[in-house]
């Protein structure tokens, strides 16, 4: 991705070295011991915060309980539910201001292919600012919420307005929650070969472009349970967290005698994601 980047720039003389910076330290984007470093790294600022980080989702999730017990229609899933859980987490993870949080969800349009050249420069330029004055880590913790927004938010709005869809008026004691989220915003990955190789049966030279799907909803609930977080060395780093998010989400809602229904749902496909504008449900 960041040799794309210098593709363009030197193509159109437009500076992007900040953004480049930053995509050359993302683990997805690398290989062997660059891709172990750098994993190595973002690790351990997630380690330091772990415990916060769980201690800060089990509080937003006792409130949406009880907003939730409460709600005689409409939940607004984006807003009252995905939002709130990501920006306790992002406030954890990374201690800089809320201009520098608030970039955090801007960056993941970096790797969409139709991103205009000038929002491309604006997010550069926003981003040169920050790197400037921030601390040694900040680039750790931009790459752990890089990677983490829009998996994270929008597969978990879109995974409860799923289970509304698939439970439409049952209580939420009734149903049986999946141990995973059963809807992604992240359904495949892209990966270069590094050699000649074959894939069941499939022959890729050196170099392909393989795109490897991580969610599909014609694939069995156990097959996306088992892709949805990668595998091998590319497992995401962000999966303790998300699991545990579920985990805590799903429990506290199965103990409820509300009933769930589905309402409005828009989305917005901005490869390699899919994001919810509209996600409601509504508890009655």
């Amino acid at each position: 991705m960041g040799s794309k980047y210098r593709e363009i720039s030197s193509r159109t003389a437009i500076d992007y070295s900040s953004a480049i910076q930053l995509l050359e330290s993302l683990p997805v984007f690398l290989s062997g011991d660059e891709h172990k470093e750098r994993r190595k790294s973002m690790a351990i600022v997630y380690a330091q915060t772990r415990k916060l980080q769980e201690k800060a989702i089990d509080q937003v999730v006792e409130e949406v309980a009880q907003s939730i017990e409460h709600r005689h229609g409409a939940f607004d899933l984006i807003d009252e539910l995905s939002t709130p859980l990501w920006t306790a987490l992002r406030n954890v993870i990374c201690t800089e201001s809320e201009e520098v949080k608030d970039l955090a969800n801007e960056l993941p349009d970096l790797f969409f292919p139709r991103l205009s050249p000038r929002r491309r420069q604006s997010i550069n330029n926003k981003l040169t600012s920050i790197l400037k004055s921030g601390t040694d880590q900040l680039l750790d913790q931009l790459a752990l919420l890089v990677l983490g927004v829009r998996p994270f938010s929008a597969s978990l709005a879109l995974s409860i307005h799923k289970i509304a869809r698939d439970n439409d008026g049952k209580r939420l004691c009734d149903i049986a929650f999946p141990t995973s989220f059963p809807d992604s915003a992240l359904t495949y990955v892209d990966r270069i070969s590094l050699r000649d190789t074959v894939i069941d049966g499939c022959p890729f030279s050196a170099f392909s472009r393989i795109r490897c799907t991580t969610f599909d909803s014609s694939y069995t609930d156990e097959i996306n349970s088992k892709q949805l977080y990668g595998i091998g060395s590319h497992t995401c780093p962000g999966r303790p967290i998300s699991v545990y998010t579920w985990s805590k989400l799903s429990n506290i809602l199965s103990q409820s005698q509300k009933t769930i229904h589905p309402s409005a749902l828009s989305v917005e496909h901005r490869e390699p994601f899919t994001i919810p504008t509209k996600c409601i449900v509504s508890f009655q």
